[in-house]
This record gives C-alpha cells, structure tokens and sequence, in this order.
C-alpha cells in the first residue's frame, strides 16, 4: 500500500501540476478509486459531482490547464480531493504503468529510497524561484528561502498568483517574530548543521510551526530553507522534499556566490582606485562608474564602517557579508542607492547626493542616516558592535577620496573619543584631530609635565584625582553637577581641584592653564584607549 503522494513522486507523474485537494494526498492509492477524465468530456457540472462523490484522487488531462475556479477548488480542498492535470494524452496510462512499479518498491521497503533520487533529478534543473514554487506545490505549506540575516530572497508565491512576501499570507508581524526568534537561536549555536523545528506562540495564543533547514557548506552559512506548516504537519515524504531542494539550493547558491565573488572582486578594484584617486580626470571616474551601473557625475557622501568585535560568528568573512546584506537593505529602505565596498576588514558606504532627497548633505543629515543604519545592524547583529566614521561632504567626485581619508580618521579616532558603537564625524573630533596628527612621544612628554603628580598622588593615596580633573572639563565646570556625578559634596570637590592646583602648579581660572590641562587630559584619555 503505498499513498497518492508516494506515486506522484517518480517520473513522470512529478510533472503532473497539483490544482486543488492536495491535503488529500496521504490517502491510500487505489487503481479502481481513482477518476481519469478527458477534460473534453466533462464539464463544471460534472467535476463537482466527480469531486463530491469522494474519490481517492482526480487527474484532468488533455487539451490545456484548466482554470477550476472557486467552487471546485473549494470543495476539493474541503473535500480533501487531490486534483491533478496532465496534458498527455497518455497520462492515465502512464499512472496504469507505474502503478505495480511503486506497489513492488513500497512492499520492498524501498519506495522513498528511489523516490529521493526521482525527486532530486527532477528538481535540479529548477531555479530557486521555480523550484520554491514546486515545493510548495507539493508541500502544501508555504516555502520560503532567507539569506544569512533571514532576509527573504525566494519564496513560493507567485507574482500572477498573488503577494510574493510570506508576510501578506500569515499572521501579522510573523516575519519580523520568526527572523528574531531564529536569529537568537542560530547565533547561540552559529554552525549547527541539522534542521531545527520550532513553534511560534503569538499573544492571541495563536500557534505555528515550521522547519528551519540551514544552508552551510564549510563553515560559511549562505541561508535557510523554511518551510511553514500553515495547512497541513510535514510528513517523512514531505522531508524528501525538502532535503533533496535544499541540496539543489545549496548548489546553486554556492555557484552564485563564486559568481558574484569574481564580479565583486572587480568592482572592489573600481572602489579601491576611486578611493585612492587613482584616475587622471573626472569624466574618467563617471565613464568607469557608468560600466558599474553607478552615477558618479553627482556628488557622494561617504562612510567607513567597521566591525569593533566577530564575537558574533567565527568566519569573519560571512559577518562581513552579512553587514553589507543589511547595509544595502538599509541604506535602500531610505531611499539611498549606495555604492558599497569592502576595503579589508572595513565597509565603504558612497551615498549619492540625490539619496538625501530634499534635505541637504550637512553633518545632521549625515549623522541621521548613519545613526538609522547603526539602528538596523545591531537589531540584525545584536552580539556585533559597530563604529562608522563619516568624511566631510564635497561636490566634486574627485574629492571623494579626501572624504575617505577622513572617514577613516574619525573611525580611528572614534575608538579613542567615544566607547564602543560609536558614530564619528570628521567634524567633531576637534582637538583629538590635532593631537593625533603630532609625534606620540611629544604627547607623552606634554601629558607627563602636567599630569604626573596627580597620577602618582592617586597611586599613592588610592585617591581619583584625575578622575575628577576629566569631569571638571566634561561638565564645564559646574561644580554642583561634577559633585552630584561624584557623590559627593561640593565643598569636597573645591578641596580636590585646589589640590589638582598645588600639584599641576596651575590656576582653574587662567585660561592657558586651563587649556594646557584640557590637552594633557586629552592625551591621558587617548592613551589609555591605546594601551587596551
């Protein structure tokens, strides 16, 4: 005994196109059970009668697919009547032929070990897009494909059938539910090969389950093959299925990849000479840009990102992926067509001017897409810290490489000003842009002439002297806020800062004193991020 499903997974019924009623499919396949009609010898009428009549299956051939419209497929489907078309003439025959095949495969005990290699010659040929449609055909549940960020890049639902996004056909919000909970799942375990099979709780004590299937070869994860069991449970054929697509998938994935590796490797080229200004006009870089589809006759803003921590996965080069996946996605969202590269282990982001629509290219502005793209990496990449350096914003393109410069110099610089996840823009770092500028052994000896008694009074009497000179210049001043930031009282604080005096030999309220001292903090501050 074998089932409609089973004998439907070998050649050449795997063609057959499903129409309605495949959640019928479990049921036992009997020969005398199961109607063969010539759609030319049958009409609405009589299909719904054929149907209603509960048959084991139904297969419709000859002449074009039909249309079966709402009442057949509704009633098929209540029904749990699979309807089948083949445009064969031969089909009813074909089915006749492979009939005892499959029944001495199934006493055998042989019948899925054939039916994987059936299957899986079948659906090679596919491309990701049609081969997601077949298996949800046959599945009979949703079936999408999401990159290494769960960002969907194929799905079953076609265009002409209906909204491509899984989301439009599941309960609300079960995308951004699903990518969270996976995402947190597959970080704790970053090179899990097996399927994991999990179960969505929503607050309307809504269920739904589906399968998780990672798409890894050599340590690199380019995605997941899920599959969502919105009408019907996943059954051990089913699982052929999807073992068989998510090899095919693999394979063509890895292909794309190497493929988009070579064409990568030559646009970096482009970016890096760009970058370096590596060319002798401005109408050399717009007909260069032009080959890359990208328009360089406008002016670009530009941003260097870079990951502070891997933590998040061991293969540096998948989580360098993964950020420009989310950049671009990002960057997109806000109506931005960005150029991106990677320059070792750092991302290049050139924003168009027209990307900033109405507003004006300044340092807010800037500041406001860097900050919504900071945003959106660490919701994707939570266990990733992020810093992006922003250059100034020129209006020739071939200043862009002076912006880069600068770029650079802020992310730098960043790591020395701010804490981790941080934004620099070229025009913030103020003093710290000077001072990186000059010989470190210079600034040793500028820090040491007017710190070195404060850090040895500290050292000496476990007291925060210096502590207390940093908050003074962090807080202007205002001796009840610094008192407040350091629990204690204001009188306390005036008996630090004069001591500070009598060990610097300097006076607060001259202002060169103050400003040497405001230096020399400066450095202890870059210096301490320089030894970590």
């Amino acid at each position: 005994m074998f089932s409609i499903g089973e004998l439907f997974s070998f050649e050449p019924l795997l063609s057959y196109e499903i129409l309605a009623g495949w959640a019928g499919r479990d049921h036992v396949f009997k020969m005398e059970l199961f109607l063969a009609i010539n759609l030319q010898q049958i009409d609405l009428v009589n299909l719904l009668e054929c149907i209603d009549s509960t048959p084991a299956g139904l297969l419709l051939y000859g002449s074009s697919c039909p249309i079966l419209g709402p009442q057949v497929n509704e009633l098929a489907d209540i029904k749990k009547v699979p309807v089948l078309y083949c445009s064969s003439e031969d089909a009813p025959s074909q089915i006749r032929d492979l009939y005892p095949v499959i029944a001495e495969l199934s006493k055998s005990g042989k019948l899925y070990q054939f039916a994987q290699n059936a299957i899986y010659s079948f659906m090679r040929g596919k491309d990701p897009s049609a081969l997601c449609s077949f298996l949800q055909r046959r599945l009979n549940n949703p079936v999408v494909v999401f990159n290494n960020v769960f960002q969907e890049i194929y799905s079953g639902f076609q265009e002409e059938n209906g909204p491509k996004a899984l989301g439009d056909r599941i309960p609300e919000n079960f995308m951004e539910y699903c990518c969270r909970q996976e995402r947190d799942q597959w970080e704790d375990d970053s090179f899990a090969e097996g399927s994991r099979h999990n179960i969505l709780l929503f607050e309307d004590d809504q269920k739904l389950s589906y399968i998780m299937m990672p798409l890894s070869d050599q340590g690199y994860r380019y995605g997941f093959l899920a599959v969502f069991e919105q009408n019907s449970p996943i059954s051990t054929l089913d699982m052929i299925y999807l073992e068989s697509g998510k090899k095919i998938l693999l394979e063509q994935l890895i292909q794309r990849r190497n493929l988009d590796s070579i064409e990568n490797k030559h646009k970096a080229d482009f970016i890096y000479d760009l970058l370096y200004n590596n060319f002798e006009s401005k109408q050399e870089i717009i007909n260069r840009g032009k080959y890359w589809g990208f328009d360089l006759s406008s002016p670009h803003q530009l941003f260097v990102l870079e990951p502070d921590s891997a933590e998040e996965t061991r293969s540096l080069q998948e989580l360098m992926d993964k950020i420009q996946m989310i950049a671009c996605d990002a960057l997109r969202l806000a109506h931005c067509q960005p150029i991106i590269g990677q320059i070792q282990d750092q991302i290049v982001l050139i924003i168009p001017e027209k990307s900033f629509r109405e507003h004006t290219i300044n340092k807010d502005t800037s500041f406001s897409l860097a900050s919504s793209l900071h945003k959106k990496l660490k919701t994707y990449l939570p266990a990733v810290s992020f810093a992006i350096g922003i250059g100034r914003f020129y209006h020739s393109i071939l200043d862009l490489s002076r912006s880069f410069q600068e770029a650079k110099i802020s992310l730098e610089l960043g790591k020395i000003i701010y804490d981790k996840n941080h934004i620099a823009h070229f025009e913030d770092l103020g003093i710290v842009r000077l001072l990186a500028s000059i010989d470190f052994i210079q600034l040793e000896e500028f820090y040491r002439e007017y710190l070195t008694e404060v850090i040895i009074y500290d050292q000496q009497n476990e007291g925060n002297l210096l502590e207390t000179l940093l908050l003074y210049f962090k807080y202007n001043g205002d001796v009840n806020v610094i008192a407040q930031k350091m629990f204690i009282h204001p009188n306390s604080l005036r008996y630090r800062l004069k001591k500070i005096e009598e060990l610097t030999l300097t006076d607060l309220r001259n202002y060169e004193d103050m400003l040497n001292l405001f230096i020399a903090c400066k450095i202890a501050v870059m210096k301490e991020k320089f030894e970590k």
